[in-house]
């Protein structure tokens, strides 16, 4: 419910940093919903997942940092990323399920 009064009252937020909280998928699709400008965003060690990352990333295309290291992310969410958010200039996948496949597509 936080995260999304903060959305709600601060849409055009560019920098969030949210890591090591209880930030799950709900959560982080309202900040995708409500702040379309977001540039740089750090969910590590969190509980987003993938469907949230999709998310993030159709709607957030000018993400340029990314910190999704210690979540349940996997190959889908960094492909998805590297494909709708061009600028894209840090993605920090450290300790996730993503593999070789999805880096060789980044």
């Amino acid at each position: 419910v936080a995260i999304r009064e903060l959305a709600m009252r601060c849409p055009g937020l560019r920098d969030v940093h949210l890591q090591n909280t209880h930030v799950t998928d709900v959560a982080a699709v309202e900040l995708a919903k409500r702040c379309p400008g977001l540039r740089v965003l750090d969910l590590g060690r969190t509980q987003v997942t993938d469907v949230a990352i999709r998310e993030l990333a159709m709607r957030c295309p000018g993400l340029r940092d990314v910190h999704l290291q210690n979540t349940h992310v996997t190959d889908v969410a960094a492909v998805e990323l590297a494909k709708r958010c061009p600028g894209l200039r840090v993605l920090d996948l450290g300790r996730t399920q993503v593999t070789d496949v999805a880096i060789r597509e980044l």
